[in-house]
């Protein structure tokens, strides 16, 4: 298995520009302050997981998505039952 590589930095500014939001509205709309998101935007290594966990469930994606770009098992498997045909489910 390889090194896991951060890249929180990368995330978080293709996520401003796929959203068309600026720094400060995700900080404000997410309550993560700015000083935190600005830091990890230009390289920083978060020291607070609270935060960065806040601001992963403000985006609706996983840590492991956030921090280092792939998805969680339990992601995984949530998009292959999404796909299961509507007669397999309960009604």
């Amino acid at each position: 298995m390889s090194e896991p590589i951060l890249v929180l930095s990368s995330q978080i500014k293709g996520i401003l520009e796929i959203r068309r939001i600026t720094i400060e509205e995700l900080a404000n709309k997410s309550q993560v302050p700015i000083v935190y998101i600005s830091d990890w935007i230009i390289g920083a290594i978060p020291h607070n997981l609270l935060l960065v966990k806040k601001l992963a469930l403000y985006l609706e994606i996983s840590m492991d998505q956030l921090c280092f770009g792939r998805e969680t098992y339990h992601s995984t498997f949530k998009s292959q039952i999404d796909t299961i045909p509507q007669h397999f489910s309960k009604s």
